[in-house]
């Protein structure tokens, strides 16, 4: 499966949502969890895309968008799940940047 039919299947169930902020760079530490195979293997496999081993963030500036973000984090999310003890089950949800 590709990015696009991920974001197509995903998207036939989720609202739509603008979420203004600032990008910023963040702690540096996403390589660190996108190094590990399984991680690499389900970003491929479940998300269609090979992840890019640095840090995007975005900051939010204000309370309307912040209540936004809320909303939209009560949507289902795209599931991946660790195979290594002591890892959390990370969220994934679909954006246009």
């Amino acid at each position: 499966r590709g990015l696009h039919s991920v974001l197509a299947d995903h998207m036939k169930s989720s609202e739509f949502r603008v979420i203004k902020g600032r990008l910023s760079l963040g702690l540096k530490q996403s390589s660190f969890f996108t190094n590990f195979p399984w991680v690499r293997e389900q970003f491929i496999t479940k998300l269609g895309i090979y992840p890019y081993l640095r840090t995007l963030n975005r900051d939010i500036v204000d309370g309307v968008d912040m209540q936004s973000l809320y909303e939209f984090k009560k949507q289902k999310d795209i599931q991946t799940l660790p195979s290594e003890p002591g890892f959390c089950t990370p969220k994934c949800f679909p954006v246009l940047v």
